[in-house]
């Protein structure tokens, strides 16, 4: 069976907006991890139809989408021989909140790899800008019409200022030592102490930064 012959057995639903029931994936026909441009056309699939039709994607173009279902089988890629190899799938449970979790977070490492991002090194076109603008048009951020309380606004405020780090200090030095401070303590005056810049500067003559030769990634 090809990969065009399995879709066509099923109604496409475009962009569904509510998650699917338990026991069902949506499929985007198109698999997000290949896509160029934003393409929702999905059909609603068990989890056994999701992962063979990522393999009969995957053995027509050469992909590898259906990895993280064949790592669930264990099984090999090479040992696989059809849809029967992906039944097991149907008695594991998927949907529960603490799985989509981990695979949620095994996503987010994954793609923190700049190389492994899908969009790595792409653009969206002027017509997928388009799309996107048009489908938020009208859409209320979620904090619309929400306010903090008085009493939160002074937690939050004092929060703040005791975990501001440097923001708002001063360096202060007595000739031998210097800190970091809001206020100048007694017996300190303005400024660095110069006996430490200069021990600060003999101790790093010589070395090399450790980015010197490094490109920065845009």
């Amino acid at each position: 069976m090809t990969y065009s012959e399995f879709i066509s057995k099923f109604s496409i639903v475009d962009n569904p907006s509510e998650q699917s029931p338990d026991g069902f994936h949506y499929h985007h026909i198109v698999p997000r991890s290949i896509q160029e441009e934003i393409d929702n056309r999905c059909i609603l699939l068990k989890y056994s139809e999701h992962a063979y039709a990522h393999w009969l994607f995957d053995k027509e173009n050469k992909t590898n989408t259906s990895s993280f279902f064949i790592g669930r089988i264990n099984k090999k890629a090479s040992e696989i021989d059809g849809y029967d190899d992906f039944k097991v799938l149907d008695t594991q449970s998927w949907n529960s909140d603490n799985t989509r979790i981990k695979m949620s977070n095994k996503a987010k490492v994954r793609l923190s790899i700049k190389e492994n991002n899908p969009m790595y090194g792409k653009h969206f076109s002027e017509e997928s800008r388009k799309k996107l603008s048009d489908a938020n048009k009208g859409t209320k951020p979620w904090n619309t019409g929400y306010s903090w309380s008085e009493d939160t606004k002074d937690k939050i405020r004092q929060s703040v200022k005791e975990n501001s780090g440097a923001k708002g200090k001063h360096w202060f030095h007595n000739g031998e030592i210097q800190i970091l401070a809001f206020d100048c303590p007694e017996g300190f005056v303005s400024g660095k102490s110069p006996s430490v810049v200069k021990k600060t500067g003999n101790k790093l003559k010589g070395r090399i930064p450790w980015n010197k030769g490094l490109k920065s990634y845009n």
